[in-house]
């Protein structure tokens, strides 16, 4: 099933899946924090899966029960969200480097063996993907089957997104997210995001500093 949210229903739905995590590594019950901030389970049960709009003050209670920071708060929500960890598009970006090893045979008819004592030379990738290519990790379970936490993105900055496949999209905040591309309609980025469920997540596109295609992933 796939579901569309306008941006203030999607950061309902981050803001109750962000508590929820957060409730849940505490080891706290939905009744638990039901009753701390007066309401019955139920209640806050539609707050968790971000049927209730959240106001800065109940927010601010819950992390109070939950005993947690504004910073582990935003965490969270970065967790929830799929947010890689930010390294900064901007900084000097790291070869990446692997070693190449050189072969020595045993003799006409014996096997050949790669000699691992010492590499023959060192072949750096972005020199064959191109000084364009980046990579980042990805955090978080909402892309899951497609990327799991802790898997490998590489992306191109100077290829288009195409849709239905891997993106990376940057904004003008510096954050960043992987999903799938779906579409652009000239003032809103529609992407989508595959767990808890399916659900088409967007972005102003005056927030927007890019979205780049995923061009490898992996371990």
């Amino acid at each position: 099933m796939s579901l569309t949210s306008s941006p203030e229903k999607a950061e309902q739905r981050l803001i109750g899946e962000a508590l929820r995590r957060l409730r849940e590594q505490k080891g706290k019950l939905q009744r638990e924090v039901a009753e701390g901030l007066g309401v019955k389970t139920q209640a806050w049960s539609y707050y968790e899966n971000g049927e209730r709009r959240f106001t800065q003050d109940r927010v601010a209670a819950v992390l109070k029960i939950l005993g947690v920071t504004d910073g582990e708060f935003a965490a969270a929500k970065a967790h929830a969200l799929g947010a890689p960890p930010r390294r900064g598009f901007e900084e000097p970006r790291i070869p990446f480097v692997f070693d190449v090893y050189g072969r020595a045979r045993a003799g006409p008819q014996g096997p050949e063996i790669y000699d691992v004592a010492e590499p023959l030379r060192q072949l750096d990738l972005r020199q064959m993907l191109g000084p364009t290519v980046d990579a980042l990790e990805v955090a978080g379970d909402s892309m899951s089957p497609w990327a799991d936490s802790g898997e490998v993105v590489l992306f191109d900055r100077e290829r288009a997104p195409r849709r239905g496949k891997g993106c990376v999209i940057e904004l003008h905040s510096g954050e960043a997210y992987v999903k799938l591309y779906e579409k652009s309609d000239g003032s809103t980025l529609f992407v989508r995001e595959l767990s808890p469920e399916e659900r088409t997540i967007t972005f102003a596109l005056r927030e927007v500093k890019g979205v780049y295609p995923a061009i490898l992933r992996g371990d």
